[in-house]
């Protein structure tokens, strides 16, 4: 209820200064950069009233950067296909190949660097966050009350 900005934001910092990255997304949560940098991704989801009843929208936002890391341009890089089934946006981390490993509805959605989603690592628990091991070979996945630990082939 007390909010000192009147939107939700994506914020960038750099040198102590913050700048204002973007201010439409209505509830930003997780980031990652692209392996060369050349991209931004933000997940996001947006809260929609049909017949009385709230539904949502999950989508992840790719922010195009240039050679001194300021954005050039955004667009919707993927939206999750079917928002009834558990979890939601939260963690992601972009693989050495450019894939994203996003949290969302269903599980762990697997997106190649053009947005094609190749797959979803399902889980019993809705993901919160997760995190690469050594030489991207396991994945650790934290799910309100687990720790998973997925081996990749």
């Amino acid at each position: 209820p007390d909010k000192e900005l009147p939107f939700n934001g994506v914020f960038r910092w750099e040198n102590g200064e913050t700048t204002l990255i973007d201010s439409t997304l209505s509830w930003p949560n997780g980031i990652a950069l692209s392996p060369d940098e050349r991209y931004l991704y933000v997940a996001n989801m947006e809260v929609l009233q049909e017949n009385g009843a709230d539904s949502y929208d999950v989508f992840w936002m790719r922010y195009t950067l240039d050679e001194n890391g300021a954005v050039k341009d955004k667009k919707v890089f993927f939206r999750a296909p079917d928002t009834s089934l558990p979890g939601g946006p939260d963690g992601m981390k972009v693989d050495q190949n450019g894939n994203l490993f996003v949290t969302g509805p269903g599980g762990i959605l697997v997106l190649d660097s053009a947005g094609m989603h190749l797959g979803t690592i399902s889980l019993p628990i809705p993901a919160t966050n997760l995190a690469f091991g050594p030489k991207e070979k396991e994945i650790f996945v934290t799910a309100r009350s687990t720790v998973y630990r997925i081996s990749m082939e």
